[in-house]
């Protein structure tokens, strides 16, 4: 987890002491300090003071053949400023600001924390104004205890002596020296663990805000006696005030080992700091807990102004030398065709990634969380190889296969222009886009529904019409559908014959065309009502309604008028038989007769000139062959209309040349 620094101003009160508990969780700590401001007219500066505190995550320790506590944090903490007479100038609480669970960094490559290495760091801070004085100040806190498996330091007789405490102490310095200065500040926090038998490389350097020169070296960790009568005659777990610096001394370290050698390593190899780089160094070849003090002294124009201290329990143990690989894929929630790759595995200095897409040489990644866009819906063997370029490289294969992605679509029914349209939603949806709720129907002639999922509509016109659906998921995922053009079947431009005037009880065909099948409304006076053609007989005035239907069942209509007049003869009142081409012969004009019984035609005399009884037949103006004078003649006629009934008649006509 990545270290965070906050700065928490708490108002200096007094506190009733608190006594923490007296049991084993210390394995490491740094004291520092930053100027933040300096008031050239009070000379006083104004100073943040951090302890940093490191204990293990876990509830007991096993030490002295004994599963022994270890105590959490503590919420306050005092911190003591002395000048350098060894008198107290503040006595200061401090809240606990932060905490964190350090990462498990092996600083190999190719090595890997255990599962049971755990760290947890605690950060105080508060901020105090301080005068200038001539010669300086001590910032001092102590805390007790050590663990009680430390390999390098003597442990008391369990459990009766007094335990191993833990102290620190920072100078700040005499105004003649540096005014306003702030100490180093180590840029790492503290190795974890540290593997067995494999060169360990760590930057154990700092950082100075003031710009001086910073020398490193290993030093003497520090204690204090933990058995002395303090807060009122009562041994202290945590004194309130620190003691000042004189009553510190260093741990007591086992025979072999010492400040300058801490921890059991390859004669060839053993633990170092460079004093300029501050790169600690060394092969550890015993495992264990190791008390190690890590000192940089910050110099300005040849001149000690401070020196600050981190003690640290470093932790020998066995790594593991495969890494943990595995990773997992994701895609987008609403565009599910990219896939975001994870890596879950233990730390590895490199990653190349290869997709598994077989269309492209792009599909490559060297980040150690990619995302990679798959062009199509498939199974993808997708292979990962972690640090390449080392003896430890390794490579897993699995395979992906992206989701059906959120697709917009729907089908429709064609139908015949002007009739109601029904649309069917078939859109796809998956478990990371989330359900539809929403359907926007767009239907191209201005309208629109936003509440149906299967919508219906009809259209104003047989035109084509563009329609396109989108889609909304719980997600807020949306997706919009190909546009589909919407078309009809076209309506039968059904034309019917002219309307009609019949005789009553005559026969008419009446027909229609541009359909492929027809029915005729209402059935009376009709021969057949499911014909194109059927014979109305009608007996009085009638209209036709007929419907055509094309093959897609499409209906288009027309009607038909029928008239029905009575029966009549008429006679012409003249004629001109001069065989000019032009009224030769006379003949009866007839409607509704189906039989002429007789038809005759006499001179001024009487004497009849001509007699037929086919209605077909006319007079010529000829009798006995020879052509006829001039003059009026008289008619007279007798027939049987279709209804049945006689019809007579008589008059004059004219013969004119």
């Amino acid at each position: 987890m990545k270290l965070k620094l906050w700065i928490l101003s708490i108002a200096l009160c007094s506190l009733a002491s608190v006594q923490p508990v007296k049991a084993t969780h210390v394995i490491g700590g740094e004291l520092i300090y930053q100027c933040l401001f300096h008031d050239t007219i009070g000379d006083r500066g104004y100073y943040k003071f951090t302890m940093k505190l490191y204990r293990e995550c876990t509830d007991f320790h096993f030490g002295c053949g004994l599963q022994q506590p270890i105590a959490d944090f503590d919420s306050v903490i005092y911190v003591t400023i002395y000048d350098k007479n060894n008198v107290q100038i503040k006595n200061f609480a401090m809240n606990i600001d932060n905490r964190d669970t350090l990462d498990n960094n092996t600083y190999n490559i190719c090595l890997f924390a255990p599962p049971d290495v755990c760290v947890e760091e605690a950060l105080y801070e508060e901020n105090y104004w301080l005068d200038d004085i001539a010669g300086g100040y001590y910032v001092t806190y102590q805390r007790c205890c050590r663990n009680w498996d430390i390999a390098n330091v003597v442990l008391p007789a369990c459990p009766t002596q007094p335990d191993v405490g833990a102290a620190w102490w920072v100078e700040i310095p005499a105004t003649a020296d540096a005014v306003c200065n702030s100490s180093p500040i180590f840029t790492n926090y503290p190795p974890t663990i540290i593997c067995l038998d494999a060169p360990f490389e760590y930057d154990h350097s700092a950082t100075d805000l003031d710009g001086d020169s910073l020398v490193y070296e290993l030093c003497e960790a520090s204690q204090f006696n933990t058995g002395m009568i303090w807060n009122g005659g009562i041994a202290s777990a945590a004194p309130n005030p620190s003691m000042y610096p004189a009553l510190f001394f260093p741990v007591p370290y086992i025979s072999g080992f010492s400040a300058q050698y801490p921890i059991d390593a390859l004669p060839t190899d053993s633990f170092k700091i460079d004093p300029v780089t501050g790169f600690l160094t060394g092969t550890p070849n015993t495992e264990g807990f190791y008390v190690v003090a890590i000192c940089v002294s910050e110099y300005r124009n040849g001149t000690l102004l401070c020196t600050s201290k981190r003690d640290f329990q470093f932790h020998i143990a066995a790594c593991i030398e495969d890494p943990l690989l595995i990773f997992s894929a994701m895609p987008d929630s609403c565009d599910n065709m990219n896939i975001n790759f994870t890596y879950e595995g233990t730390p590895v200095l490199s990653y190349a990634w290869d997709f598994g897409d077989a269309n492209t040489l792009d599909d490559t990644s060297t980040v150690e969380n990619p995302i990679y866009r798959y062009p199509t819906i498939g199974i993808y063997p997708v292979s990962l190889i972690v640090n390449e370029d080392f003896w430890c490289a390794d490579t897993v294969t699995i395979d992906i296969t992206p989701p059906q992605p959120l697709l917009a679509d729907y089908v429709w029914s064609k139908v015949c222009a002007y009739d109601t349209v029904e649309f069917f939603d078939q859109s796809d949806t998956n478990a990371f886009t989330g359900p539809i709720v929403n359907w926007w129907w767009v239907f191209g002639d201005g309208a629109k529904d936003t509440i149906t999922q299967h919508a219906t509509h009809a259209y104003p016109d047989s035109i084509s019409y563009n329609c396109q659906l989108v889609i909304t998921t719980s997600k807020g995922c949306v997706d919009s559908s190909i546009v589909q053009a919407i078309s009809f079947f076209p309506l039968p431009n059904v034309v019917a014959r002219e309307d009609v005037y019949v005789t009553q009880g005559e026969p008419e065909e009446i027909w229609a065309l541009g359909a492929s099948s027809y029915v005729w409304d209402p059935a009376t006076f009709l021969s057949d009502i499911l014909v194109s053609n059927p014979v109305s007989i009608p007996m009085s005035d009638i209209t036709y309604v007929v419907t055509g239907s094309t093959l897609n069942g499409c209906k288009g209509r027309d009607t038909v008028d029928v008239f029905v007049v009575a029966a009549q003869v008429v006679v012409p009142n003249a004629f001109s038989p001069n065989q000019d081409g032009a009224n030769d012969t006379i003949f009866l004009i007839h409607v509704g007769v189906q039989e002429l019984i007789e038809f005759q035609i006499f001179n001024r005399w009487g004497q009849r000139v001509f007699e037929t009884a086919d209605l077909e037949q006319g007079w010529d103006g000829n009798f006995n062959s020879e052509p006829q004078e001039i003059g009026n003649y008289a008619y007279y006629f007798k027939a049987l209309t279709l209804a049945g009934d006689v019809v007579e008649g008589s008059g004059d006509i004219a013969l004119i040349r």
